[in-house]
């Protein structure tokens, strides 16, 4: 890769530095995102957690009915579980997106 003031720099048409992102979002921003993340990291917990009591339950069946019983009982709690939960962390997507953008004037 050439260095400044080498022989073989070529002219680009992005002239200067890529923008600070974080200077421009601001600290609302990053503190949407953060507490998004936090969210999300305890919902996938919670998810897998769950997930390794179902392996138990399925473990320890019978035969195909109780499989079938804690398999549909696992598709209720997971849809339900992220059918409660995708709409707060769409919306604290939002909200911390709207929190970093430039305001209109």
């Amino acid at each position: 890769m050439p260095r400044p003031g080498d022989a073989n720099e070529r002219a680009t048409a992005f002239p200067g530095g890529f923008p600070d992102f974080g200077a421009s979002f601001g600290a609302p921003y990053w503190e949407g995102v953060r507490r998004m993340q936090s969210e999300y990291v305890a919902f996938m917990a919670r998810r897998l957690d769950d997930d390794r009591q179902t392996l138990e339950q399925l473990a320890a069946c019978k035969d195909v009915s109780d499989v079938m019983d804690v398999q549909q009982r696992w598709a209720a709690r997971c849809g339900d579980a992220y059918l409660r939960e995708a709409p707060k962390l769409a919306a604290m997507a939002m909200d911390s997106f709207n929190a970093g953008r430039p305001q209109a004037r």
